[in-house]
């Protein structure tokens, strides 16, 4: 059976440990995680019009994101292990659900506690809303830690 993991990142390197404990804990089951991150959108109809996803994925990532990233995948096999980029920009429970449902996600792991190591205004917290949606979680511990 197919596992969906939804994962939150910050495109720090440190949350990249969540991908590794992940990845460590899967053995040889199929997976594809769904490295999210949170962020609220602006309010401004300009802003709205030309919002890119993959513009603000790439305004997010560092240089040591993506090689740290490239590293982790290539060690483990393409035909077992998916990875896809999202953003979740929205305001409630019903949202996150819709967002759950469309993505097929059967499953969270989250930090214990959750703090974004970046300092980019407009993310948040999705916690609240993965412990209200009733997805089965791994809560890691100290995650910053597992990227050594």
């Amino acid at each position: 059976m197919k596992r969906t993991i939804f994962i939150p990142t910050d495109f720090s390197e440190a949350s990249l440990g969540l991908v590794a404990h992940t990845l460590l804990l899967a053995g040889d089951d199929e997976i594809e995680i769904v490295l999210t991150h949170c962020f609220f959108l602006s309010d401004s109809i300009v802003e709205l019009l030309f919002f890119d996803k993959e513009e603000l994925f790439k305004s997010l990532k560092s240089a040591q994101f993506d090689n740290a990233f490239r590293t982790l995948r290539n060690k483990h096999s393409r035909a077992k292990v998916k990875f896809r980029w999202e953003i979740f920009t929205g305001f409630n429970l019903a949202a996150f659900k819709n967002f759950v449902s469309g993505n097929r996600i059967t499953e969270a792991v989250m930090p214990q506690p959750y703090f974004p190591l970046t300092d980019t205004t407009g993310n948040f917290d999705p916690t609240p809303y993965v412990r209200r949606s009733r997805l089965p979680v791994t809560v890691v511990a100290h995650y910053a830690t597992l990227i050594a």
